[in-house]
């Protein structure tokens, strides 16, 4: 089956190969690969993994003729890939990698400097529970919130969603910043150490209280961050049950 014919086209495609090597760490293609097809699925999308090894295969080579991505045959680096510094500046060979497709923490790249980006409008999080390393979270627009308090409405539309990086980073990438009049408002980050199968939980409840937007994306739900935060904390308290 050929990504051409699904509903994911390449740029799409490139900005999922963008956030697994966000970290700016050589990757192997295999893992680079694997992280992908785990994107394509929380979207949805049927799509086999060798037909998304096939269509990795050309966004990476498109990707290095842009410049923006290190790897391939270059200096021994053999399917092997990372963000390229300052988009093609110089950097040593890299070691072979071990067997978890990462290169060896003794020869770990140096920290990958980042392009200088305009200063974008200020986000801050209105509140945070939980505890770990990643992210998933809940935004809105205040038009919206608004515009549902006049028809007497309780729930708005508030997009549940998850962060493999910086939270708010994710949300400039959205364009939730700048893509209307007013930001969005950051209402609530969940710290978790299993952001995909928490984020699963939290859309399975939405979706079982008949709450999925109509004509939104997967990831747009008719509630409230202290909705949100509520299915979160019972969650926690059945994970937490005593055995």
């Amino acid at each position: 089956m050929e990504m051409e014919n699904q509903p994911l086209f390449r740029p799409e495609l490139k900005e999922m190969i963008r956030e697994v090597l966000s970290a700016g760490v050589w990757t192997k293609r295999s893992e680079l690969v694997r992280q992908v097809c785990r994107l394509i699925e929380k979207r949805g999308i049927p799509a086999s993994q060798s037909s998304v090894t096939v269509a990795v295969k050309k966004c990476l080579r498109d990707m290095k003729d842009a410049g923006e991505v290190q790897g391939g045959l270059d200096g021994g680096t053999f399917a092997h890939y990372r963000i390229a510094p300052d988009f093609g500046a110089a950097v040593a060979p890299a070691p072979p990698a071990g067997d978890n497709g990462q290169l060896p923490a003794d020869h770990a790249p140096p920290a990958v400097p980042q392009k200088p980006e305009a200063a974008p409008r200020s986000v801050e999080v209105e509140r945070v529970v939980g505890q770990g390393r990643q992210t998933v979270y809940c935004y809105f627009y205040e038009a919206d919130r608004v515009h549902s308090k006049t028809k007497g409405l309780t729930c708005w539309p508030c997009k549940v969603g998850l962060a493999t990086r910086d939270a708010a980073g994710r949300l400039r990438e959205q364009g939730a910043i700048t893509s209307r009049s007013a930001p969005a408002v950051w209402a609530l980050e969940i710290r978790t150490d299993d952001d995909a199968s928490l984020e699963r939980a939290i859309h399975r409840v939405l979706k079982y209280a008949s709450r999925q937007t109509t004509g939104g994306g997967a990831e747009w739900f008719l509630t409230t961050p202290q909705m949100v935060e509520a299915i979160y904390l019972a969650l926690e308290s059945i994970r937490c049950w005593p055995e």
